[in-house]
């Protein structure tokens, strides 16, 4: 079910944009060829994805074929930090298996920082009195 329900986003209701995810980071890097830049694109967890967990067929297919990243293709680091996120740093280590997307992204020090914000958001979050 999972599965019919990431194809539909990703091959009928918004193909345009999944490809053009998919070729963003070429385009980046070879527009900033000349510089000394690094170009990784990263797709955030947000609070409509978590149904993605559920079902490993849908996750490598948003994988590969929402993002075009090969599963097997994850580095181990990568794959380790995304362990570490969730609580073990083994969690993701098969190659076969899709990682949970991450649910942040900093860079060392934090000069850069982002996160899905519906924590912030009332429509999608439960109101915490303090």
């Amino acid at each position: 079910m999972a599965n019919d329900i990431i194809k539909d986003i990703v091959e009928i209701k918004h193909p345009f944009f999944f490809n053009w995810l998919k070729t963003l980071e070429s385009k980046l890097k070879q527009e900033v060829a000349t510089n000394e830049f690094e170009v990784k694109i990263i797709a955030l967890l947000s609070n409509h994805d978590k149904e993605l967990f559920c079902d490993k067929a849908a996750l490598k297919y948003f994988y590969e074929q929402g993002l075009g990243q090969e599963v097997n293709q994850i580095p181990e680091h990568e794959r380790r930090i995304l362990g570490r996120m969730y609580g073990d740093e083994t969690l993701f280590l098969d190659i076969n298996q899709a990682p949970y997307l991450p649910f942040y992204y900093g860079d060392t020090g934090f000069r850069f920082f982002t996160t899905h914000g519906q924590w912030r958001d009332a429509n999608n979050s439960r109101s915490v009195k303090t």
